[in-house]
């Protein structure tokens, strides 16, 4: 805003909500909401404001689609919409056909949280729970796991000085671990790759289920997040 105000042209790019290379690709209500112009601009300034982009630094070739999908087609309704004429759930149920043309073009995107919600919160961490520079942190998931299939499991950092990094996560039956997701993963003021996959090919009856994770926080313990689980749907054919 600073730098229409002076008579600069500007592409909105704002750290909070488009550096396609951070943050949750899954997550296209935050940049669908996104308003490039804002409201208290004058008409003579707001004119500056040339559209929406969205950076996506350092993403090597064979990442880089599963960071920019499925938020770009978000961000180009927001470019090419105005506010007034953008409604959000209209967007999301346009969406599942768009999504299905990609997966046939052979694009690999992780599924928009918003085709399903961001699934049950199962606990969280917080800044008592960091007791060590690297902790494994464990959450019951019975409740949730009442049939086969595969689970996301989202680690949510929501507040305090401090970031952590994510190493993996498993899921358990009656203490056997079943599936582990093993990749590097950050969940802070900026997130990348804090979704995990683990499948479960068959659920035994009365067992307990448990996820664990492995969370380093050598950088500080002054940190609370929430953890998610939700059950991935499977892919929808093309009429």
């Amino acid at each position: 805003m600073e730098a229409a105000n002076t008579g600069h042209d500007v592409i909105a790019s704002p750290f909070s909500h488009l550096y396609f290379d951070l943050g949750d690709p899954r997550d296209t209500k935050l940049v669908y909401e996104y308003e490039p112009v804002p409201e208290e601009l004058p008409a003579e300034q707001a004119r500056r404001i040339l559209g929406p982009g969205a950076p996506a630094w350092n993403q090597p070739q064979q990442q880089a689609d599963g960071m920019i999908f499925p938020r770009l087609p978000a961000l180009s309704e927001v470019g090419w919409t105005g506010k007034d004429g953008r409604n959000f759930d209209s967007f999301v149920a346009r969406s599942k056909t768009h999504h299905k043309r990609l997966a046939l073009l052979g694009v690999k995107f992780p599924r928009d949280w918003a085709l399903g919600g961001p699934g049950t919160r199962i606990g969280g961490w917080k800044p008592a729970d960091l007791t060590a520079d690297k902790v494994t942190l464990e959450w019951d998931v019975s409740e949730c796991v009442r049939e086969p299939g595969t689970r996301e499991v989202a680690l949510l950092y929501t507040k305090g000085e401090h970031g952590v990094a994510l190493e993996w996560a498993a899921l358990l039956e009656d203490g056997k671990e079943t599936a582990r997701d093993t990749h590097p993963g950050w969940t802070g003021f900026g997130k990348s790759n804090f979704v995990y996959t683990l499948p479960l090919a068959e659920r035994k009856p009365g067992a307990k289920y448990t996820v664990k994770a492995g969370i380093d926080c050598h950088q500080g313990r002054d940190s609370t997040g929430d953890v998610f689980i939700r059950r991935q749907e499977p892919a929808e054919a093309v009429n």
